[in-house]
């Protein structure tokens, strides 16, 4: 009996871990959805409500992107960034000082508990005040495991646990050789909800920090009002769109066939998986087209797609 209750138990770890995860499904994106948070400020007891708003969708070289407007109760100040979906994965554009506009891949399309992905490198130089300053930054991101969060807004299961993990080398000669600075950013996505709770941390011994956020209240009334099929998942988003979409899969599809309202193939994807991402060439028309999943040969479900020029 207890040889069957440890491989029992085994099997459930394989399964576990071998579970996928779709980064549309835990970080949803839609104009007009909204998350409040209450963000503690390292050093007091000062807590400040901060919204999030998407304001926008756009195309930036060529992939879809949504604009997030971040403001501060009693402040008139606002922070303003994007976040775009490529083939791979979640990019977030951010602001680095000296630096400027960096963009990192904050997750992957699809990942998997114990899954690390290369967020971003940068390496580079600059004279500033009759010296060259170096620097070199990693920052490297992994889906640690599940956990329940608790929260003002509601009690939210099985939450993905992301860590991103920054490591800064910098180089100051003649004052000093090199200042090593260990950053992690800890983060709990919710199913259809997104982030529920973060907590930032500053390892540096010389300035320690700690800041915690948690989620207040939030407005995903599309996502309310269009609630995705249990059974069989098959869409495009966006949908219309003139530049790319992203398309989800019904289970056992091996196969996305794009052909036009004639039935003319125009595209073929082989092997897409959870996620599938259709960018059309230059030369193709605007209009109706149809995405069909192919199981075995066989059409399981089909699609209407409008492409825009």
């Amino acid at each position: 009996m207890r040889r069957v209750t440890v491989l029992a138990a085994l099997m459930l770890m394989t399964l576990a871990s071998a579970q996928t995860f779709s980064a549309m499904e835990y970080y949803p994106m839609g104009v007009g959805y909204v998350w409040s948070y209450l963000d503690s400020v390292s050093g007091s007891d000062s807590i400040i409500v901060s919204t999030v708003r998407i304001t926008d969708q756009v195309v930036m070289d060529g992939y879809p992107a949504w604009e997030f407007v971040t403001t501060q109760e009693g402040s008139d100040t606002t922070d303003t960034t994007y976040i775009q979906m490529r083939e791979d994965g979640f990019y977030q554009f951010v602001s680095i000082p000296i630096l400027g506009e960096q963009i990192i891949k904050f997750l992957p399309i699809t990942f998997a508990l114990g899954d690390t992905w290369q967020a971003i490198i940068i390496d580079t130089s600059m004279d500033t005040m009759g010296t060259t300053v170096t620097a070199h930054i990693e920052v490297y991101g992994s889906a640690e495991n599940t956990e329940d969060v608790s929260t003002i807004a509601g009690d939210f299961e099985n939450c993905v646990r992301v860590i991103y993990t920054s490591y800064t080398d910098i180089s100051v000669p003649p004052y000093y050789e090199s200042s090593d600075t260990i950053v992690t950013n800890e983060i709990w996505l919710a199913h259809f909800v997104g982030r529920v709770r973060s907590i930032f941390r500053d390892l540096n011994p010389m300035s320690s920090s700690e800041s915690h956020s948690w989620l207040r209240e939030y407005d995903l009334t599309k996502i309310a009002e269009t609630p995705l099929p249990q059974s069989v998942k098959f869409e495009a988003y966006p949908n219309p769109f003139n530049s790319a979409c992203v398309i989800r899969t019904p289970a056992g599809t091996d196969k996305i066939a794009i052909t036009d309202i004639s039935g003319r193939t125009v595209a073929e994807i082989d092997h897409p998986g959870i996620i599938a991402f259709w960018k059309p060439s230059a030369n193709t028309p605007a209009g109706i087209y149809l995405a069909h999943a192919v199981s075995d040969g066989k059409i399981i479900a089909t699609q209407k797609i409008m492409f825009l020029k």
